[in-house]
């Protein structure tokens, strides 16, 4: 090799077996097997965008929830669920009940529904407006724990901390105001 590649030679080779020896440093010691740990908990094993779910008990529809987009979280049996509305048959009576909501929160493990932001309950019986709704599935008790606006037979009753039933057959309520008809008859003293 003549006299003037001999620099640039060994100036190569320097160089390569710098690189060499370093990507063997920076490996050592090192598994490369990806993990195979569970992601955070915090977020949804699934995300799905226009939903219809129907839940069956035997071979009858419980209820149906139609929603723009859906969180489900499998271990927890819990799925939060945006711009919703859910239809409910009573067994008994085979009337629907309706609820719209911003977002819910389907816990199954509990048998609850959490509803948040402008929720509208509607059955035969009245409309009931709020905030916020829980529905205890278990007990069919369905609780607004804040302001509420309930509609029933023409009259308006407003007030907090509303408790009813999904059919909206009976109401008890605190700090109530009402706009209507009075009828004494119907005025339990």
């Amino acid at each position: 090799m003549s006299s003037r590649f001999r620099p640039i030679w060994r100036g190569s080779l320097s160089i390569l077996l710098l690189i060499g020896a370093l990507a063997l440093i920076s490996c050592k010691g090192q598994d490369l097997t990806p993990s195979r740990e569970r992601l955070d908990l915090g977020l949804p094993d699934e995300t799905s965008d226009k939903v219809k779910i129907l839940e069956y008990v035997g071979d009858e529809v419980e209820y149906e929830l139609y929603a723009k987009k859906i969180d489900r979280w499998y271990e927890k049996r819990m799925l939060k669920a945006y711009d919703v509305r859910i239809t409910s048959i009573d067994p008994k009576t085979k009337l629907p009940t309706y609820l719209s909501a911003d977002s819910t929160i389907v816990d199954d493990t509990r048998n609850m529904i959490f509803a948040y932001g402008d929720v509208l309950l509607s059955s035969p019986s009245g409309k009931v407006y709020g905030g916020s709704m829980v529905w205890d599935r278990n007990t069919d008790e369905i609780t607004v724990p804040g302001k509420v606006t309930l509609e029933k037979d023409g009259n308006i009753l407003r007030g907090e901390s509303l408790r009813t039933n999904p059919a909206v057959d009976f109401a008890y309520m605190d700090v109530v105001s009402a706009d209507g008809k009075f009828d004494e008859a119907d005025f339990n003293w």
